[in-house]
């Protein structure tokens, strides 16, 4: 202050912290002045302190009249060393497995000299660490979104006073995030044939996966064994080869696929793949419990289907006059492998058959060729008539029906009973090439019943056939 414009006396003003209202002080200083050149320097020591503060001062001169001058500049000063400061203490890191992050926790000693935390992470103990941001001084949480799981990471604080002074490293702190949750099971499972061996591939979508299990079964039974190790992911289409097997069951086989993260939690099983393993003719089995039945005259054939043995595509029905040449197909098209039946309508009465039944696969070879089976039509009983009817005429009942194989039957039966009789009477008989009958002996207001049978050549009788009820009114 130039010596011209001697101040009466100076105040100097305080404020502890960077808030609040500053103050005059008080007769705690021990004030001196000295002239040094042509102006005049006060000092002032404060007395009224206490530890671990930060004091803030300006002065301003005033004159005889009570009149002041402006503000000095503020000065600044701390009652602590930034090195002396206590770190936070109790530092610790925990897995969130839900929110897939690491909490850092830890306890402030003091705030009142703290600025803010930084935080820092690291991969290697001793290796590099970067700055993941800053926390005020009063927090004693944070949380790191940005991590991986099963990856061991190391923290460490530093405080950052009121100065933007920085204090020594904390304690060191470590963490693993264990993501328990489990993961999706693989996508898009398929296999092919490669040179007698399977190709297994799969995609999956998710991330920190680990690796995975190949399981295969036999057909498509759920049942599964494990066919592999345990298979590092690199990418999202993994390959595996299964070369552990000659593929020979007529089933075919199912793959699934297990994948595991590296917290170690496994998926469910992926939707399986079915592989139809390709078998030669002499590896498929033949046809068994090949059966024949009578149905209205005609061969009906079933046997055991084949339709779930890999590699076959279908039937072929063989026949022949029972020891007499060779077995001839009869199908001029190979029958679908989900249809295990056939019907021979070229059967003729009074001739016994043999039948066979081989597969075909997909090369378009057939296999060996079941057992065979008889079929004896030589002196069969006839088949009662069929398309039975009754019609009121002027004259009486017109009764009609169908026939087949008319050459082995000599004649048809006609019975008769009136209602609550309990045995009907055969009212007569007419030749086999008839297909009509008329009763002409009824009464009105009662009400009959009617049944046919059939008598073959050598006059075996038939079963009845279809009951018909009328009423002549």
């Amino acid at each position: 202050m130039a010596a011209t414009k001697r101040p009466a006396l100076f105040k100097v003003y305080k404020r502890n912290g960077s808030m609040g209202a500053f103050e005059v002080t008080e007769n705690q200083f021990d004030i001196s002045r000295n002239r040094s050149g042509d102006s005049i320097v006060l000092s002032f020591i404060d007395k009224a302190i206490g530890e671990n503060q930060v004091y803030f001062y300006y002065a301003v001169a005033v004159d005889v009249y009570g009149n002041t001058s402006l503000t000095s500049d503020t000065a600044v000063a701390k009652t602590y060393n930034t090195i002396d400061i206590l770190l936070p203490q109790y530092f610790t890191a925990k897995s969130l497995s839900k929110t897939k992050a690491l909490q850092l926790t830890w306890k402030v000693v003091s705030e009142q000299s703290i600025a803010g935390i930084e935080v820092f992470r690291g991969e290697k103990y001793d290796g590099e660490y970067t700055s993941l941001g800053f926390v005020s001084g009063r927090d004693t949480v944070f949380v790191d979104a940005g991590v991986k799981p099963a990856t061991v990471y190391y923290y460490y604080l530093q405080i950052t006073d009121k100065f933007q002074h920085k204090s020594l490293k904390s304690v060191r702190a470590f963490g693993m995030l264990e993501d328990l949750n489990p993961p999706r099971p693989p996508r898009f499972v398929q296999a092919v044939l490669e040179n007698d061996k399977v190709k297994v591939t799969w995609v999956t979508a998710d991330k920190n996966i680990a690796g995975y299990y190949v399981y295969r079964s036999v057909g498509l039974d759920t049942n599964y064994r494990m066919v592999s190790g345990f298979i590092p992911a690199k990418d999202s289409l993994t390959t595996f080869i299964d070369a552990d097997n000659n593929f020979s069951s007529p089933y075919g086989y199912s793959y699934s696929v297990i994948q595991e993260n590296t917290s170690h939690a496994q998926s469910k099983f992926s939707q399986s793949f079915y592989f139809k393993s390709v078998m030669k003719a002499d590896n498929i089995p033949s046809i068994v419990h090949l059966q024949g039945q009578n149905v209205n005259g005609l061969a009906r054939l079933y046997w055991e289907s084949l339709q779930n043995v890999s590699g076959v595509t279908g039937y072929n029905v063989l026949r022949r006059n029972k020891g007499i040449g060779y077995f001839v197909k009869l199908n001029a098209y190979s029958i679908s492998a989900s249809h295990n039946f056939y019907t021979d309508s070229t059967v003729k009465m009074g001739t016994v058959y043999e039948y066979k039944v081989n597969s075909e696969v997909i090369s378009g070879k057939t296999t060996s060729p079941s057992a065979p089976v008889e079929f004896d039509l030589s002196n069969p009983a006839p088949l009662a008539p069929s398309g039975f009817s009754l019609a009121k005429t002027e004259t009486g009942v017109e009764l009609s029906w169908d026939l087949t194989h008319r050459e082995i039957l000599r004649e048809v039966n006609i019975y008769r009973a009136e209602r609550g009789a309990k045995v009907a009477t055969k009212i007569g008989s007419i030749n086999a090439d008839k297909n009509s009958y008329t009763d002409l002996i009824t009464e009105k207001g009662k009400s009959y019943f009617y049944y046919l049978t059939a008598t073959s050549l050598d006059g075996k009788e038939s079963e009845q056939s279809v009951a018909k009820f009328i009423t002549i009114e």
